[in-house]
């Protein structure tokens, strides 16, 4: 029985969609988000972004009756939005909270409308265990900046294989 392990597969193809449904959203963002499938390091993670599957953790389930048989993966994939604002208080915090649930928002909209196709057959994905936080944050020498972070899961189910 040939198996597969889709997780790669399906966090790839996720950032191409969501880089496009962000596009596609408003061709005026500034500055343009980075969709990315790793988690990006400090010295480029100062503007927009979405780290998708940047740990990805699964539990497969191998099933044979007969001479029929199947392996599901149940997969979690990590993701991240960090929206940074240059400047101080409510105002500045809320521009990069807002933002944030924009990206978050264009991200989960792929999910229920379009998820990727993987393995033989994806059975359901969704978004789930979000958490947000804001926070007083320096850019360079000092300059004050307020950042947003959302942090969330995509769960989805996959069979990968059959005979």
């Amino acid at each position: 029985m040939a198996t597969d392990w889709t997780a790669f597969d399906f966090k790839n193809s996720l950032v191409t969609k969501a880089n496009a449904a962000i596009a596609a959203a408003n061709p005026a963002y500034s500055p343009v988000p980075k969709v990315v499938s790793y988690f990006p390091s400090p010295d480029e993670d100062n503007g927009d972004s979405v780290a998708i599957g940047w740990q990805m953790t699964d539990d497969t389930e191998r099933i044979a009756l007969g001479e029929q048989q199947r392996q599901d993966e149940f997969v979690i994939v990590s993701c991240r939005v960090n929206v940074t604002r240059p400047g101080a208080g409510a105002a500045t915090a809320k521009q990069a909270e807002d933002r944030a649930a924009e990206l978050m928002g264009e991200v989960d909209n792929v999910i229920r409308t379009d998820p990727p196709a993987v393995g033989d057959q994806t059975f359901n994905s969704k978004v789930t265990n979000r958490n947000s936080v804001s926070m007083a944050w320096f850019v360079g020498e000092g300059v004050p900046a307020r950042r947003c972070v959302i942090e969330f899961d995509i769960e989805y189910h996959a069979r990968t294989s059959k005979n």
